[in-house]
């Protein structure tokens, strides 16, 4: 429960194959750029996923092994918001504050709510990840 960034996967990652492409090769030229390397985005959770076959294993975090992937071009895998709004994220912060408990990667509610301002930039990912999904 968090404003924090990930990185890309890891360069053994990089380095693997994907049904028959290294991983860089595998993701699609559209799709590059539309979620940066280190760009902080909104978590909100406790559980995670394993990744499908063949899936291409995007990112990460110290917190979670599997943030994104994705899979046949056409589907991607989160575990983070980027459809969350100030509007959102405020009930969330408020009603939800049992689910919350201490941890490295659990910020405290006020540290939250500093990060608010980022909503902007991390839904704008969401919109340009929309215009490469509305491409098909």
């Amino acid at each position: 429960m968090s404003f924090k960034p990930f990185p890309k996967a890891d360069s053994a990652e990089e380095d693997r194959l994907v049904s028959g492409k290294t991983r860089t090769n595998a993701i699609p030229e559209g799709f590059m750029g539309i979620l940066p390397e280190n760009q902080p985005v909104f978590h909100w959770h406790g559980d995670t996923f394993e990744l499908p076959g063949n899936a291409v294993h995007l990112y990460f975090s110290n917190a979670c092994r599997n943030q994104a992937f994705l899979y046949k071009d056409r589907v991607l895998g989160l575990q983070f918001h980027l459809e969350t709004t100030f509007e959102s994220a405020m009930p969330l912060i408020q009603n939800c504050r049992n689910e919350r408990v201490q941890g490295p990667s659990i910020q405290t509610e006020h540290e939250i709510i500093e990060g608010i301002e980022k909503l902007a930039g991390i839904n704008g990912n969401m919109d340009r990840f929309l215009e490469y999904m509305s491409s098909f």
